[in-house]
């Protein structure tokens, strides 16, 4: 099963006595902060469920694998998630 921003925004419709518009603009706002402070270089820590973190990934040389040349792969952002202690615990009951 795949969760994504409308099933989030149906369960705060259902369970939270929300509306749907008001629900759809909760996710959103709660997923457009997220974002900003990503990129603003900020770590998100979530608890009991785990921490968003912006790294850099320094540039490296690789090789094609068709052609087996050597490659220059530019560095480039991106995010880790580390997920919580009590979160891993629940997934390997």
């Amino acid at each position: 099963m795949k969760l994504n921003k409308t099933d989030i925004a149906d369960v705060l419709f259902e369970k939270g006595g929300f509306t749907r518009r008001e629900s759809d603009a909760a996710v959103d706002l709660v997923f457009e902060t997220m974002r900003k402070a990503m990129l603003a270089g900020e770590e998100i820590n979530i608890s009991n469920f785990g921490r968003f973190v912006p790294i850099e990934k320094q540039s490296r040389v690789g090789t094609n694998p068709n052609s087996h040349t050597q490659i220059e792969i530019p560095s480039r952002k991106t995010v880790v998630f580390h997920p919580a202690k009590t979160l891993k615990a629940s997934l390997n009951k």
